[in-house]
């Protein structure tokens, strides 16, 4: 296993990689990615040892704990049907803890204390990919997925969040934010709305977010707009900003709703509810922290790999999606900031990427590409420029190169 980590991510400094042991010195994520490969799963269960990485003994319960909401369950099934047309009719719907009914086979609170522990030292949250509990909580909702969507399956497009702000100066580690993500769309171009649902009004495109922690207002929770609000949701924007076209008068702000979840919960909206997360409050108690995964019509959206390495990954293949998707996701964080750490999360990608399919391949590939042509070479002055910055100063022509390929969508390819 070992040896498969070191062929992932090249010599490591402890290896004598002198070009490693370069970057590792001043960078500490290089230095922790350095210690992965050369430690592998052990790695991984010596920061979060109550935790599990590839357990068989766990994924047997897993498996075990699958929530039976399409097994003939008549209170389970009513409860998903009125779910579903919520969907269909608000573009979300949220259910409490114990709406959820059926206990979690895994413990939420040592999930979101694993996220502090990665967040402690340096990593990125969605670095909790690598254990097993996040893919136990989507494969227990493996059923209840499939009928509140109107069938559609798991694309392996997760996202994880540690969003807390500081009293009085930005967080120290990249790794946090003070705030969710921007007001988006998941998918934003206006051919998701004409192939993005079903004759029934059922979206195509769902997305299936967790906190682990309290989401408040305090402490940030998600912030939409209703699809009845939201002229674009089924109409298209045209071109336009969603912004602009639902805030066109001061009364419409007051239909913004905010959508506090306590832990163990969920929220699932479609793929063109506009949504956000709040900025967090200093004085909140305790970090935001969520995990969420995406579910696509087979027809829609292919699988970044397949569905048959579910519901528990190879260590090594969860760990190449967490490097695709942070390549893929640059803009959305601080995370991917010099050319060192563009080439070690492709590494991590490239030797699993035979696993991922050809459209997620292009995209890391394609931002990869952008990143090591934009950001700095290394021991430059420029070198700390963020992706985001670098993306920004990049963006107009990179919108109409790829308006001129004809390929609107791929410009949505780096939002969740």
């Amino acid at each position: 296993l070992a040896a498969g980590w070191r062929t992932m991510c090249g010599p490591t400094a402890a290896e004598g990689g002198e070009d490693g042991a370069k970057n590792a010195a001043g960078d500490p994520l290089l230095a922790l990615l350095n210690r992965a490969s050369s430690d592998g799963a052990e790695f991984w269960r010596g920061l979060c040892p109550w935790l599990h990485v590839e357990d068989e003994g766990f994924r047997q319960a897993v498996r075990r704990s699958v929530w039976p909401y399409a097994e003939g369950d008549e209170a389970l099934a009513d409860q998903a049907d009125a779910w579903g047309e919520r969907l269909v009719n608000e573009g979300y719907f949220i259910a409490q803890p114990e709406e959820l009914s059926l206990p979690w086979a895994v413990d939420v609170a040592a999930v979101a204390r694993g996220v502090e522990a990665l967040i402690a030292v340096g990593l990125p949250p969605s670095c909790i990919l690598a254990y097993d509990e996040p893919w136990a909580m989507a494969s227990q909702l493996d059923q209840l997925v499939r009928v509140v969507s109107g069938g559609s399956e798991p694309i392996m497009d997760w996202a994880a969040f540690h969003v807390r702000a500081s009293p009085s100066s930005p967080p120290s580690s990249s790794s946090s934010a003070p705030a969710g993500w921007p007001p988006h769309r998941d998918r934003g171009s206006d051919d998701s709305v004409h192939a993005g649902f079903r004759s029934d009004g059922s979206p195509r495109y769902t997305t299936f977010w967790l906190p682990l922690t309290d989401a408040t207002p305090e402490s940030s929770c998600l912030m939409v707009v209703p699809k009845g609000k939201d002229p674009g949701y089924s109409e298209g924007d045209r071109g336009k900003s969603p912004l602009t076209t639902i805030f066109s008068t001061p009364e419409a702000f007051q239909h913004i709703r905010p959508l506090p979840t306590r832990a163990g919960g969920m929220v699932a909206f479609s793929h063109r509810l506009l949504h956000w997360g709040s900025a967090a409050d200093p004085r909140a108690p305790a970090p935001r922290i969520a995990v969420a995964f995406a579910a696509a019509d087979p027809g829609l959206a292919e699988p970044y790999f397949s569905r048959s390495h579910l519901p528990f990954p190879s260590l090594g293949l969860r760990v190449a999606l967490v490097a695709g998707q942070a390549l893929a996701y640059c803009s959305n964080e601080a995370l991917v900031t010099t050319r060192g750490r563009t080439e070690a999360f492709w590494n991590f990608f490239h030797a699993q990427a035979v696993q991922f399919g050809p459209s997620f391949r292009s995209i890391v590939a394609k931002h990869r590409a952008f990143l090591e042509q934009t950001l700095p070479q290394a021991g430059s002055e420029e070198e700390g420029h963020s992706c985001k910055r670098v993306e920004e100063e990049a963006q107009e022509e990179r919108v109409e190169e790829v308006v001129a390929d004809g390929d609107v969508e791929d410009l949505f390819a780096g939002i969740l």
